[in-house]
């Protein structure tokens, strides 16, 4: 899986490769600007020299201290700096567990609040590395001061990237400061939880990943800031250098990509790794609504959203949980001016008892409301299947004013339902004394009538293309795209 140096892979029981990490380790050791780790220096050291020139710019309240108490903690817990990181404003505000008492004081939250304003203020980018959280007994809760940092990490939600990185148990007002952010990375020791006594029961990271608490899991700190840094460079640089000599030839592995057998599944991941620029792709939410895949990645250097669906998990169908990962997926690139990239192969929403207790006639409705409010373009590709309501929202609908570009694959058909089911459903409601076709003879029809080449013919898409095309219309689509440019309206990120 590209982004995250995970090893030890084993595959789940929902089809997706997950990684055998020991839990409740110490954060991970602090990484040089050449490499080079030193097991002995503290986080607050590490986050220093992960500026450009290995220094921030700036730093707020080193001196500062606990209330009623000497220096014995220094920075009050909390590290709060501004430079410089590849050579973008960011503001970095880390809690470093290895410094003694980094409850939350009164001290340290006005740091933090202080940091906050500052990003405001420069349009810098929030880079939040969190563990612990409690309130420390004896000193004023932050309220009474009337600073609230999670009202600040709202207000600048979709006007600068936000990134949390939990490298431990998170309690308390931290772990909702690190719901508020874009993405969340996670290393092996993280829990989020808000109660302190709870935590010391939260679920391994594993698990709350697949829960959608983590976006990524990283195997430790500078694994897991080189993430953060990743994803900073995906949102805020939208177009980089390509150099099309370099591209890696995958025509002969999208052939490959739909089995001759119908019933075998498509991996998703492999897919966006085939469409996307080499070494480019970084998966977001892997394990939660897994029949739904997302990545952020490069294609021709142009920053893009990936969204595939994953048949093998669920069929792929959409449950609510990949709906909600669809919809926060879309805002996440609206807010960045980032364009989305539908792969599609879906047999609808997920049909039951379950799905209906799960409330998914609602859950379904939030991607439309995202697609229909983005400011950024869609392109899509149908792979092979895409019917009823899914297929709506993954690329056929009408209700996009923003899709430059639509294309089918020949293994593509469409229907209002699964095309055997409704044959079924047609040859008996349609059976007389008089005549009475086949089911099988309804089924040639609705084949027929929904294969690509039918499509194409009617002009119900723009493009028929062979498979092994399929990256080099994409590079050649998103290089007539404009920039990005500057946020003109602000768009808060939901949470969830």
């Amino acid at each position: 899986m590209t982004g995250s140096a995970m090893t030890g892979s084993v595959t789940s029981t929902d089809g997706l490769a997950v990684a055998a990490l020991s839990h409740g380790s110490s954060p991970g050791p602090a990484l040089d600007p050449d490499g080079t780790v030193d097991p002995a220096r503290p986080l607050a050291e590490t986050l220093r020299r992960w500026f450009d020139g290995g220094a921030p710019t700036v730093v707020y309240g080193d001196q500062a201290g606990p209330v009623g108490r000497g220096a014995e903690v220094p920075g009050d817990g909390v590290s709060v700096l501004a430079g410089r990181i590849d050579g973008d404003a960011t503001v970095v505000i880390g809690y470093d567990p290895g410094v003694g008492d980094t409850g939350h004081g009164l001290v340290n939250h006005a740091k933090v609040a202080r940091g906050l304003e500052v990003a405001g203020a420069m349009s810098a980018a929030v880079v939040l590395v969190v563990s612990g959280g409690p309130y420390r007994a004896g000193e004023l809760a932050y309220h009474q001061e009337r600073r609230d940092v999670v009202h600040q990490l709202v207000g600048l939600s979709g006007r600068v990237p936000l990134v949390g990185v939990a490298v431990g148990a998170v309690t308390d007002v931290r772990s909702v400061m690190l719901g508020v952010c874009d993405v969340v990375v996670a290393t092996p020791s993280a829990t989020v939880t808000l109660d302190e006594i709870a935590g010391q029961q939260d679920a391994p990271v594993l698990a709350a990943e697949k829960a959608g608490a983590f976006d990524l899991v990283a195997e430790s700190v500078p694994d897991a800031l080189q993430l953060a840094r990743r994803y900073l460079d995906l949102v805020r640089r939208t177009r980089a250098a390509f150099d099309p000599a370099d591209d890696v030839p995958v025509r002969e592995a999208l052939r490959a990509v739909v089995p001759e057998n119908p019933r075998r599944a498509i991996d998703a991941r492999k897919l966006i790794e085939l469409v996307a620029d080499a070494g480019s792709v970084l998966p977001l939410r892997v394990r939660f609504g897994g029949a739904i895949q997302t990545a952020l990645a490069r294609i021709g250097g142009r920053s893009v959203g990936l969204m595939a669906n994953h048949s093998m998990v669920g069929a792929g169908a959409i449950d609510s949980p990949a709906a909600d990962k669809m919809h926060r997926f879309q805002t996440l690139c609206d807010a960045a001016g980032i364009p989305i990239v539908q792969l599609t192969d879906v047999p609808g929403l997920l049909a039951g008892p379950q799905a209906e207790q799960a409330a998914l006639n609602r859950h379904s409705t939030r991607p439309y409301f995202s697609q229909v409010h983005a400011r950024v373009p869609f392109l899509s590709v149908i792979l092979r299947r895409a019917y009823g309501q899914g297929m709506i929202i993954m690329g056929m609908g009408g209700h996009i004013d923003r899709r430059p570009l639509q294309m089918v694959w020949p293994t593509a058909n469409f229907g209002g339902m699964g095309l055997g089911g409704a044959a079924a459903i047609t040859a008996k409601s349609s059976a007389t004394a008089d005549s009475q076709r086949s089911e099988a003879e309804i089924l040639a029809e609705l084949t027929d009538a929904g294969s690509a080449r039918s499509l194409a013919a009617n002009f119900r898409t723009d493009e028929l293309i062979d498979p092994a095309d399929t990256r080099d219309r994409l590079l050649a689509a998103v290089g007539l795209l404009p920039d990005a440019g500057p946020r003109p309206v602000v768009r808060a990120i939901d949470p969830w």
